[in-house]
């Protein structure tokens, strides 16, 4: 009997399975990365936004909070 098609549906399991596992290793770091750039993002948005309705001067850090949290 021949070993072939013994070893070959093993192999590509094999494969297949490792192929998935990279794939979900890449998937979860991208998305936390994603996630990551899109809340600097954000914290830079809301700065800015502080920064031209309150003015530097008058940036209090309790309005400052409110904006960030609006």
């Amino acid at each position: 009997m021949k070993i072939g098609p013994k070893i070959s549906p093993v192999y590509s399991l094999l494969t297949v399975l490792f192929v998935l596992v990279i794939d979900l290793l890449f998937y979860l770091f991208f998305c936390q990365y994603a996630d990551d750039v899109y809340y600097n993002f954000l914290e830079e948005k809301a700065r800015m936004l502080a920064m031209e309705c309150f003015g530097t001067d008058d940036m209090v850090l309790a309005k400052y909070r409110y904006v960030v949290q609006r």
